[in-house]
């Protein structure tokens, strides 16, 4: 990850084009960044949810999995509201899962509302890591503490690349803890 080159839009990676093609292109891009650069995603992103019975599994609990799919939902929900999905695909790239660590502390069971919240505690050169937290509504019960250690990588051909300002600059991070 020592050799990191900020990823470009796709429209300029091919190199049969003319070098003044690139740089206008390229201009293009960056110009559209700036013009269209959204507003800041909430800090820290919080969504309620009743707990389908699909998610329930042999012990008549929520399934550790349901966990892990709701924890990419409510990421991708949260970098969608500050416009990171339109910067991410402008800069021919994506974001995958490199690891995650999860505390299971209480059960969820069907039908009961839980409330999730997710924030980005920092922006390193080509990683991010967010946390989250799962709480029962009515009784505010944690049930879940996670986080996701996410890589910034170049989609065609997968190898880590440098985030764009852009991109951090549509986002709070928000530390180790986000206050209530």
């Amino acid at each position: 990850m020592r050799n990191l080159r900020p990823c470009r839009p796709q429209a300029c990676v091919a190199r049969s084009h003319r070098r003044s093609f690139r740089a206008l292109a390229l201009r293009r891009v960056w110009t559209h960044f700036i013009a269209v650069s959204p507003p800041k995603a909430v800090a820290v992103y919080c969504e309620e949810f009743d707990v389908p019975p699909g998610a329930i599994d042999r012990n008549g609990h929520v399934n550790n999995v349901a966990f892990v799919q709701w924890m990419q939902d409510v990421a991708t929900r949260h970098f969608a509201s500050g416009g990171g999905l339109a910067l991410t695909e402008a800069a021919g790239a994506a974001w995958v899962a490199r690891s995650h660590r999860i505390d299971y502390l209480a059960p969820a069971f069907a039908g009961e509302r839980l409330r999730v919240r997710t924030w980005i505690v920092d922006f390193g050169r080509a990683r991010s890591l967010r946390r989250y937290e799962f709480r029962r509504a009515h009784d505010d019960t944690l049930l879940v503490r996670a986080e996701t250690d996410w890589v910034f990588v170049r989609a065609d051909s997968g190898r880590p690349c440098a985030i764009p300002e852009a991109l951090k600059a549509a986002f709070v991070t928000v530390g180790e803890e986000a206050k209530a």
